[in-house]
């Protein structure tokens, strides 16, 4: 069972967050943000430090954005089991629909 919870913030029109939702949207099976996001799960996984990040993620010290980042959040996708890290700005406001 999942529980159903709201982002604290949504998604604005910046560099950074046009390029979350497009990033999203390309890993995703759905092709629109909005039927995207609700694919996502958080994980629970933070890492911090270069030692910690796991090998899959291949832009260490980057959020999926591109912005440079500390705290590397893990979500997945529960569809196609696709993994993602984004940082402590993006974990608070894109929309993760479940967790």
């Amino acid at each position: 069972m999942s529980e159903i919870i709201e982002a604290r913030t949504r998604l604005g029109t910046g560099p950074y967050d046009r390029k979350l939702m497009s990033r999203m949207v390309e890993l995703s099976e759905a092709d629109n943000y909005e039927d995207a996001s609700e694919e996502w799960i958080a994980t629970g996984n933070c890492y911090w430090g270069a030692s910690e990040i796991p090998d899959w993620w291949e832009h260490p010290h980057r959020c999926l954005c591109g912005h440079e980042i500390v705290y590397h959040f893990e979500v997945q996708n529960a569809i196609n089991g696709k993994m993602i890290m984004v940082g402590s700005d993006h974990i608070n406001t894109y929309q993760i629909i479940r967790e």
